[in-house]
């Protein structure tokens, strides 16, 4: 119905995927149903909300609970299943007309802080598959000293989401084989932006590459913090 409609359209078959696509495909509304599959649409939006994009959201569902769910979080345009061609047309719009005014109102960039203009806070991209970046990003999250983290599964997103976010640094988990990670890491240099590696890879150079001495979660949250923590490298 949208790409009918003169949409350019991506779609996910889970709330995971779907943060990939907002992630890469930078979309300017994001329509997503509650109950998914990997993560919700509560995690969906959880994760769309961390790294700071400003979109227009639509969310649907069949169960009526799901709309007072979307009253109490701001989302405000809700799709009841079965729904109309032109109803789906018409709450995109409006959902993308709520964005642009919002984004009037604020700064237009993303709203990932800028490590040089806030030092409180800190943003980070962790790239590797869900089982190991799950205990590190909870882990950064629930820290005394709390980040922003963006997942991504696949260092071919993270090379795109690359110019698409303003971060402290970037944690590669489980990709040293990954054919891309030396590209990947020259780019990083070239943006002066910290890599960390949970894991040894061979190949790989760089005044801002960083190697945990273990592969424990908790060795990797503590490099973390210390890298951020650190001026930047001339």
């Amino acid at each position: 119905m949208l790409g009918l409609s003169g949409f350019d359209v991506r779609s996910a078959n889970n709330g995971a995927l779907g943060l990939e696509e907002v992630l890469t495909f930078c979309p300017d509304v994001v329509i997503f149903d509650f109950w998914m599959p990997v993560a919700d649409g509560r995690e969906l939006l959880q994760g769309i909300r961390e790294v700071g994009r400003r979109l227009g959201l639509v969310a649907m569902s069949g169960t009526p609970e799901v709309e007072d769910w979307c009253g109490r979080v701001g989302v405000h345009q809700f799709l009841r299943k079965p729904f109309e061609r032109g109803d789906l047309i018409e709450a995109v719009q409006r959902a993308f007309d709520e964005a642009r005014t919002a984004s009037g109102r604020l700064r237009p960039v993303s709203s990932v802080p800028d490590s040089r203009a806030m030092r409180v806070q800190r943003a980070v991209m962790m790239v590797g598959h869900r089982d190991l970046v799950t205990p590190i990003r909870n882990g950064l999250r629930e820290h005394e000293r709390p980040m922003q983290v963006a997942c991504v599964e696949r260092v071919e997103d993270a090379m795109r989401a690359l110019s698409s976010f303003r971060l402290d640094a970037v944690v590669v988990c489980g990709a040293s084989d990954d054919p891309l990670l030396p590209d990947f890491v020259a780019e990083a240099n070239v943006r002066g932006l910290p890599i960390i590696l949970d894991r040894e890879a061979r190949g790989l150079a760089g005044t801002q590459l960083h190697v945990a001495p273990r592969r424990d979660a908790a060795d990797v949250i503590a490099l973390i913090h210390s890298v951020v923590a650190a001026p930047p490298a001339q």
